[in-house]
């Protein structure tokens, strides 16, 4: 039995889709900050963990990184780089969660931008959330092949035109 589940979980076919799931909750997520650049900034002061000057920084590039990460995911280009990138930003995000429900810090989650569900605030939910979504990531760091992806393609073309 436990051979069984070990190899379902070790077999590269299972990258694909946690590729296209963790690659769509990023650009997601990227997309939804973009849109409101101002309540993002709000929502980073209010976790109460990076100083003033790093807010404007993170605000306008985090969502650009998350977007880029997500869409190599999806399309499967640099994908274990992207799933690598992934996997730290969830990392740091499941820790500024847990922070703020620890100190009691009552915030809106900022993950998805404002309006959306998840915006209406953070709770032990959202860390689970990030941790499924991290072991998704990490699963493709260590086991993707390139199935399905544009990074096959591209070293397939490259070897007939040799």
């Amino acid at each position: 039995m436990a051979e069984g589940l070990i190899r379902v979980v070790r077999d590269p076919r299972i990258s694909v889709p946690l590729r296209l799931v963790v690659g769509a909750a990023f650009v997601w997520a990227g997309l939804g900050k973009i849109a409101d650049p101002v309540s993002f900034s709000d929502a980073i002061v209010n976790y109460r963990l990076v100083p003033a000057w790093m807010i404007t920084p993170m605000a306008a590039t985090l969502p650009a990184l998350e977007i880029v990460a997500g869409a190599c995911l999806i399309v499967g280009l640099f994908a274990r780089g992207a799933a690598l990138v992934a996997s730290g930003l969830l990392g740091v995000f499941t820790v500024a969660i847990v922070q703020a429900i620890v100190r009691g810090i009552n915030v809106d989650c900022g993950c998805f931008g404002a309006g959306s569900e998840a915006a209406a605030g953070i709770g032990w939910r959202e860390v689970v959330r990030d941790l499924a979504l991290l072991a998704a990531a990490a699963h493709v760091v260590v086991y993707d092949r390139g199935i399905l992806s544009v990074e096959r393609l591209r070293h397939r073309l490259e070897r007939s035109s040799s």
